[in-house]
């Protein structure tokens, strides 16, 4: 049995590097914003800088965890296609 891919899925299966490079550099910049915005708000509402860094870090952990388990969420194979794939490999 031969598979071809069609030009949507080689697309899906392969990113250009420029684009990896690209999503990732948005990611970190965004991650950082909201790390420095969260910081700066912080320290204005208790008046301690310590608190502010600390809040602008806390923030930056928080969102680079979100933006990991949605990146994660995203490339996982749904459960109904690993199954058609297990059922393809057993009869090969």
């Amino acid at each position: 049995m031969r598979s071809e891919f069609s030009k949507h899925e080689a697309k899906d299966a392969m990113l250009s590097p420029v684009q990896i490079y690209a999503e990732a550099t948005i990611a970190v910049a965004l991650t950082a914003m909201i790390g420095v915005i969260s910081a700066f708000i912080t320290a204005a509402a208790t008046g301690h800088r310590a608190l502010g860094i600390s809040g602008g870090l806390i923030m930056l952990v928080l969102t680079g965890a979100l933006l990991t388990a949605r990146l994660w969420r995203l490339t996982r194979i749904p459960d109904s296609d690993r199954a058609s794939k297990a059922g393809e490999a057993n009869e090969g």
